[in-house]
């Protein structure tokens, strides 16, 4: 009998930790399409479905300081980024890690590259940038709730 019981309980257990799994691993594929749809907007310099990855009331803070909040907000800033120094660009993003809050909330690291960047002369045309995402789950599909893009500097040299 005990056997038995101690039988049930570790299937139950094993049981719970496969769908566990299988659950995160639906997530993380439904935060990555996310992500993916993203760059697919960006690629097609479409601001309105870039600005679509975002929950309604979500926001941005660029690099160069410029806060977009709400969807509205979010598309205006899009559109002048993709008609402005981004108007040729095409971006790649990759997903590099998630930071699970819950079981609907997540940070999630991207990497990303961007080529075909018009910022003037003797500028870089391409550069890396990384990404910061606060993502829910929203009605059954993942949204980004808050980004903060920025790239790496090069440290200062160490003294000697």
């Amino acid at each position: 009998m005990n056997t038995l019981l101690m039988g049930s309980c570790l299937s139950l257990f094993l049981l719970g930790t496969v769908l566990s799994r299988a659950e995160e691993a639906r997530s993380d594929a439904g935060i990555k399409n996310v992500v993916h749809e993203f760059a697919e907007g960006w690629n097609m310099h479409n601001p309105s479905a870039m600005a679509d990855a975002w929950v309604t009331d979500g926001d941005v803070i660029i690099p160069v300081g410029r806060v977009a909040k709400g969807h509205a907000e979010i598309v205006e800033l899009f559109t002048d980024e993709q008609t402005g120094p981004f108007k040729h660009s095409t971006i790649r993003l990759d997903v590099s890690g998630i930071r699970w809050i819950g079981a609907h909330h997540a940070f999630v690291d991207v990497s990303g590259h961007v080529t075909g960047v018009e910022f003037g002369p003797n500028q870089p045309k391409e550069f890396d940038n990384h990404l910061v995402l606060l993502m829910a789950e929203h009605e059954n599909k993942w949204k980004i709730i808050a980004a903060r893009p920025y790239s790496f500097i090069q440290p200062p040299p160490m003294a000697k």
